[in-house]
């Protein structure tokens, strides 16, 4: 239970002091974690489901997700998208 309420603490703490883009790409990197994603799987969700899930706007997620799909870290189709590079989300500041 501590651990549950350590990192909603956290999540808390990077909704109110993140950039957008490491919102973005948190979000994206804790649902993957959360799926055990693979590289390759297609992530079916809603960008605005995501969007609140950041605590962002869905219009500002979508422009997070486009620049992270023009650095080639994701790619989309539709309403689905592939991770490519989960390390350089990671890594997102």
């Amino acid at each position: 239970m501590a651990e549950n309420v350590s990192a909603l603490k956290e999540q808390l703490l990077q909704m109110a002091y993140g950039s957008v883009n490491k919102k973005t790409a948190a979000t994206i990197v804790n649902f993957a974690e959360k799926l055990n994603y693979k590289p390759g799987d297609t992530i079916k969700i809603s960008r605005s489901d995501l969007a609140s899930i950041a605590g962002i706007a869905p219009e500002t997620f979508i422009r997070a997700l486009t620049i992270f799909k023009n650095k080639g870290f994701l790619k989309a189709d539709g309403k689905n998208f592939k991770v490519v590079d989960l390390e350089k989300l990671k890594r997102i500041k």
